[in-house]
This record gives structure tokens, C-alpha cells and sequence, in this order.
């Protein structure tokens, strides 16, 4: 059966998931830099060895509130495409891997906005993880990163 390795981290104490071949790294919350006009959910920008990179506030672009940095928070750092950005999550837990098995699809009954975002949900024994579709979060929200990236850049 087919496997699949996520990432695993928290929102407002729910467990999310990506996969981890879309995570660079996870670094703890850098300095951030706000760019004027950014959409709410685009903190700013910050530098990783050199590079300047979005910060996105996950937890608002999901409409769950806004995070509150603690010593928990860390930047995941994630590519997709040809856009690299890091995003803010309460904390991470750990790196898993679930078989195809272990997967749900994304329930009709979550909503059309909230479908579009998630894969999945997957069941690891008596916890339930939301697996997040990031191309279709960034997708979302591609516009507003790429013009951060420029206004930077």
C-alpha cells in the first residue's frame, strides 16, 4: 500500500498536516518585517541566509483567528512551485507517516471553501489530522505572497 510522510503541527490546539516534501526546513520564528499594503494574513517578510521570504500567518489564512507568537511558534518553510514562504504555526510535532489507508477525503459536509483547502483527513488511532492541500492554500493567496515578494524584491 502506498504511504505518504507528513508534517505535523498545531493551530489553536488542532492537529494539521502537509506533506513533507513540500517543507524546506522549520526554523524558529525570525524577525519579521511588515510590508505596507500586504493582505492581514501576510505578516511581512523575513530573511533566511540571505533570502527574502513572505511570512504568512497560517492561522489566519485559514479564518482560525491570528497567532499569537510563543515559544512554541516556528516558521515552516515551504516550497511550492517556484514560491518559497514560510508559515507561521503555533508549534510542530513531529513527522509521520500514514498509509493511503489512513486517509478520509475531504468531507462535502466541510463546506466548499474548506474542501478546496484540504486533502484529506487522516486518522492515526484516536487522533484525526486535517491534511492541508498547500498548493491550493498558497494558490489562494498567490496573488497577494507574489506581490509581497515584489514589493521586497
Amino acid at each position: 500500500m502506498e504511504s505518504v510522510q507528513l508534517v505535523v503541527f498545531h493551530l489553536s490546539g488542532v492537529e494539521y498536516a502537509v506533506t513533507i516534501d513540500q517543507v524546506q526546513e522549520i526554523i524558529n520564528v525570525a524577525e519579521i518585517t511588515r510590508v505596507p499594503r500586504a493582505p492581514s494574513f501576510i505578516l511581512g517578510v523575513f530573511n533566511l541566509r540571505g533570502k527574502v521570504l513572505p511570512a504568512i500567518d497560517l492561522k489566519q489564512r485559514l479564518s482560525l483567528g491570528v497567532t499569537t507568537v510563543g515559544e512554541t511558534s516556528r516558521l515552516v518553510v515551504v516550497k511550492v512551485g517556484e514560491h518559497v514562504a514560510g508559515l507561521l504555526v503555533d508549534g510542530v510535532s513531529e513527522t509521520t507517516l500514514v498509509e493511503r489507508g489512513q486517509i478520509e477525503p475531504a468531507s462535502v459536509m466541510m463546506g466548499s471553501v474548506s474542501q478546496d483547502l484540504v486533502e484529506g483527513i487522516v486518522k492515526l488511532g484516536d487522533r484525526l489530522l486535517t491534511w492541508l492541500n498547500l498548493d491550493r492554500v498558497l494558490a489562494k493567496s498567490g496573488e497577494e505572497t507574489v506581490e509581497a515578494e515584489r514589493q521586497v524584491g
